[in-house]
């Protein structure tokens, strides 16, 4: 796409997604892309990540994907040649095509889709494909059919019904949360904050996004304001569940629905969010540069794990401390109990 003579280069012309539920129940949805004419004017590939950011681990994504259809702008089915277990190959088309499938939804992970009739949590390196060669397309992501009382929570802006990734990146770094969430917000420092809870729980809620609040104020005295205009705070309750993902400007967080019953509970959820807060900027910001720009396709192996995680480890008990949510007797041990661990562990000399 070339701009007139004189005016601003818009750039390339977006891919637009439209998400929609086939059977929540049974944790099915639906991926509509709407290829530009331009992107598959000479034909394209089209690629599903193997693998997230924060999550360094293939997960192999593409065998939750299936029903792979293709048509074009009018209307007529074109051929998609699956190149292999992650790659489909796109005919020339002068006119633009519209690329289909069907997810399969139900791995609770905060790695990975969950989809079911309470809410639904959606990767974005698990839900979308990209076009090879063309990661800095922008996108526009729309969600169609949903129950009426649900919302959209996500890190990503919003204009006129749809949300903008600049690029492939900026949407695989931005999970999306759908649902009956209860959504708490503050400002500080100049950046908004935004935190969506789903589930329920049996601590206090009150207390949980006072205590998120001041953590995030301990980070803005440190840092001396935030590399973002504005975070949001995706947490989840269910029975059993924990875990956290970090992204560029926001998070996803997974908790036991009874973990809040005793003090030790609320310590334990403030130290996760505390991580994968201060991964905003160690990790995000300040990364070793094997992590970004990413290859989607295959491992991107790197040798500073050890400062982007370990270090953060460390830096979270500090943060719970200077915020107050958690007491050094409880540090302390939980401080001990990591260096009796790594100091007992078999292989430790070796690894």
């Amino acid at each position: 796409m070339t701009a007139k003579p004189g005016t601003k280069n818009a750039g390339p012309n977006p891919i637009q997604v439209f998400v929609r539920p086939l059977d929540l129940p049974l944790h099915e949805v639906e991926v509509e892309l709407r290829l530009p004419a331009e992107a598959v004017a000479e034909g394209a590939v089209a690629a599903l990540p193997v693998w997230t950011p924060g999550s360094y681990l293939v997960r192999d994504y593409p065998r939750f994907l299936d029903r792979v259809s293709l048509r074009d702008a009018e209307g007529r089915t074109l051929p998609a040649e699956k190149l292999d277990k992650q790659r489909w190959r796109i005919p020339a088309s002068k006119s633009g095509c519209t690329l289909t499938y069907r997810l399969y939804c139900n791995d609770f992970t905060v790695r990975t889709n969950h989809v079911d009739a309470t809410h639904a949590h959606l990767v974005g390196a698990a839900s979308f494909l990209y076009l090879e060669g063309q990661a800095e397309r922008p996108y526009e992501v729309r969600f169609e059919g949903w129950p009426e009382d649900w919302r959209v929570a996500t890190g990503l802006s919003r204009k006129r019904g749809a949300f903008l990734a600049k690029d492939h990146d900026e949407l695989v770094d931005s999970p999306f949360e759908l649902g009956t969430f209860r959504l708490h917000e503050w400002t500080c420092g100049g950046a908004s904050f935004e935190f969506a809870i789903t589930g329920e729980h049996c601590g206090d809620e009150g207390r949980l996004v006072e205590g998120t609040r001041r953590i995030v104020e301990v980070c803005d005295r440190m840092f001396s304001g935030f590399p973002f205009k504005r975070y949001v705070f995706l947490l989840t309750f269910s029975p059993g569940a924990r875990g956290g993902l970090e992204h560029r400007d926001s998070t996803s967080l997974l908790a036991d629905s009874f973990c809040l019953d005793r003090p030790e509970g609320y310590f334990e959820l403030f130290t996760l969010i505390a991580h994968e807060f201060f991964h905003a900027w160690n990790v995000k910001r300040l990364r070793a540069s094997e992590l970004g720009p990413f290859d989607y396709t295959r491992e991107n192996p790197t040798k500073l794990l050890w400062f982007h995680e370990g270090f953060t480890s460390f830096m979270q008990y500090g943060l719970v401390m200077k915020s107050g949510t958690a007491p050094w007797s409880w540090v302390s041990r939980k401080l001990a109990q990591t260096w009796t661990d790594n100091t007992t562990r078999r292989g430790r000399l070796e690894q």
